[in-house]
């Protein structure tokens, strides 16, 4: 079998393979969801102390822009993707940085972790789990955001009449 006709097979079972997944039908639930993130937030903070004041945390349960079909950039699943962050207010470059800096070796000493960081003001921590926290630095607004995401679930476990297919 020549290149053209394997790779239209390979096409075929993989479009095939693709339409029978779908998301799943049970998934831990926003709640369940935002305690593991919170839990290693608060991991971070206990572990890499600061003088830094993180204020009241901003939780999002709607977000549901990253639960989209393979392949298809739309087609939306109707999950979401939990989130929690905390804001630390009138920030220097310095102390941001610094505090970055010390987080991300920590998570660094910690076995099967990602961490990536697209510059000095931004870092995500990946877990093998599929969750992730991140810190980024605003120096206009001096803020440092400190938060966290689970993979796409659906809030209450199971699909619900208001969730959007």
């Amino acid at each position: 079998m020549g290149f053209a006709p394997r790779w239209a097979a390979a096409l075929v079972l993989c479009g095939l393979g693709l339409a029978a997944c779908g998301p799943p039908s049970h998934t831990i639930t926003a709640d369940e969801a935002l305690k593991i993130v919170n839990s290693r937030v608060q991991q971070t903070l206990r572990e890499v102390p600061t003088s830094l004041a993180f204020g009241e945390k901003e939780i999002d349960t709607d977000d549901g822009s990253a639960c989209v079909r393979p392949l298809s950039g739309s087609g939306f699943t109707g999950q979401i993707t939990p989130s929690l962050e905390y804001i630390a207010a009138r920030v220097s470059p310095t102390q941001a940085l610094g505090y970055m800096d010390a987080v991300q070796a920590y998570w660094k000493r910690q076995p099967d972790i990602e961490i990536s960081r697209s510059s000095p003001e931004l870092m995500n921590v990946h877990f093998q789990d599929g969750y992730r926290i991140w810190m980024s630095y605003y120096e206009a607004s001096k803020e440092l955001d400190f938060g966290g995401a689970g993979e796409c679930i659906w809030r209450a476990g199971t699909p619900q009449p208001t969730d959007a297919p």
